[in-house]
C-alpha cells in the first residue's frame, strides 16, 4: 500500500475541515431547533393557562350576575311591600286589629 502523498493530505483536509464546520452548525441549528421548540411548548401551555382561568373567572362572573339578579328581584318585592304596608289605611288596620290600639275617646290638651 502506498502512503498518501502530502498533495492528496492537502485536499482532503479541506474536506475534512469542511465536513467539521458542517457538523459544528448542525450543532447550532438543533440547539436552536430545540430552544425554538421549547418556547413553542412553553407559549402553548400559558395559553391553555390563560384560557383555564377566562373561562373560571367567566363562570364566576355568570354566577355573580345570576345571584344579582335574584337579589334585585326579592329587592323589588320588598319595596312593593314596604310601600303596601306604608298606606294609612293599612296602618290603620295593623294598629286596630293586631296591637289593639283605638283612637281616644277624649282628647286632652296639656299645656306647660
Amino acid at each position: 500500500m502506498k502512503k498518501p502523498s502530502a498533495d492528496t493530505r492537502r485536499k482532503r483536509e479541506p474536506h475534512a475541515v469542511l465536513k467539521e464546520e458542517l457538523i459544528i452548525l448542525s450543532r447550532w441549528q438543533i440547539l436552536i431547533l430545540l430552544a425554538l421548540t421549547f418556547s413553542v411548548a412553553a407559549s402553548g401551555l400559558a395559553l391553555v393557562d390563560s384560557a383555564q382561568q377566562m373561562r373560571s373567572l367567566h363562570s364566576g362572573l355568570d354566577t355573580l350576575q345570576s345571584k344579582q339578579d335574584r337579589l334585585m328581584a326579592q329587592y323589588s318585592r320588598l319595596l312593593l311591600e314596604r310601600s303596601a304596608f306604608a298606606g294609612l289605611q293599612t296602618v290603620e288596620i295593623v294598629a286596630s286589629e293586631e296591637l289593639n290600639m283605638r283612637f281616644p275617646r277624649k282628647i286632652e290638651a296639656i299645656v306647660e
